[in-house]
């Protein structure tokens, strides 16, 4: 009897509900148009997030004229140079320091530490090697840029975190 009553009950429950069970798809099941939508959709809000931040950063900044990129970085020449216009393919003695927009410093490659490099050189710090074609022999510079355009996703996987958009403070350039 007791049987009986519980099948009512399971009866009567089914036909209220309509009987749908809603089942949640594992993340590795999902339709991969689905995952590639979301992946999207998540890295538009975090690019977002970063350019709140740089943006927030620069107009804190009245003491430096900053300039936008097309790519998204800004930059402010401090000290236009008095020097040649550095090119793409010049191998150029750069001394900077690299920050996080709260002023952690993060590296230092200024004195016995600057960086030989050659201009327009390597995948990372794109935005970087695009500053630097902006600047002359001499100059220096203030660079925001979004994580994209410098050490990306992964970040360097040592001091600079994922996804973090970065100061550069450009001391000085010099042609080699």
């Amino acid at each position: 009897m007791r049987a009986g009553r519980l099948g009512v009950v399971l009866l009567t429950l089914c036909s209220l509900t309509g009987c749908e069970r809603s089942v949640q798809v594992p993340y590795n099941k999902l339709p991969a148009d689905s995952t590639q939508q979301q992946i999207t959709e998540l890295n538009t809000v975090l690019q977002s997030v970063e350019e709140e931040q740089i943006d927030s950063f620069v107009s804190a900044r009245k003491d430096l004229s900053f300039e936008p990129s097309l790519t998204g970085y800004y930059l402010a020449v401090k000290k236009a140079g008095d020097g040649s216009a550095v090119q793409n393919g010049d191998v150029v003695r750069v001394e900077y320091r690299i920050l996080q927009l709260d002023g952690t410093l993060l590296y230092d490659y200024t004195g016995s530490s600057a960086k030989i490099q050659k201009v327009g050189s390597g995948r990372r710090n794109k935005a970087l090697n695009e500053a630097l074609q902006r600047m002359r022999e001499g100059g220096s510079a203030v660079l925001v840029t979004p994580s994209l355009y410098a050490y990306g996703a992964l970040g360097d996987k040592n001091k600079i975190m994922p996804r973090t958009p970065l100061v550069y403070e450009i001391e000085s350039v010099t042609k080699k």
